[in-house]
């Protein structure tokens, strides 16, 4: 309940506590936390207005495609999220953008990135 309101909270680095503990539990209790009902909290906040809230997201998100026994319970969230994903790596805040082209080379590394994905990527 605390989590729910706290990810919105109006001082960066409660949000970036909020996503790093989310993170936390999805990698300890992934039967619990690996659902697109826990997950939707970290794709709203890559969105998030503070550049380092965006970066911490991209930080809990990379761990999670490096681990194969993930791979299943994020195929409905990478879906809906590639976009967003492939968008990062033009951040205007240069830590973000590059966490977002590890993101996307873990991507690519699975075979989630498609042709014209790598093409803006590159790009």
């Amino acid at each position: 309940g605390i989590f729910v309101h706290r990810y919105r909270d109006t001082v960066a680095d409660v949000r970036i506590a909020c996503i790093r503990a989310l993170g936390h539990w999805i990698k300890s209790y992934p039967v619990h936390f690996l659902e697109d009902k826990h997950l939707k909290y970290i794709g709203w906040l890559l969105s998030d207005r503070a550049p380092e809230v965006r970066e911490a997201a991209i930080e809990v998100l990379t761990p999670l495609y490096e681990g194969k026994e993930f791979h299943s319970g994020l195929q409905s969230f990478t879906t809906r999220f590639l976009k967003r994903y492939v968008e990062l790596t033009r951040d205007c805040e240069t830590s973000v953008a590059t966490r977002a082209l590890k993101l996307n080379e873990e991507l690519a590394k699975v075979g989630v990135l498609d042709e014209d994905h790598l093409d803006s990527v590159y790009a």
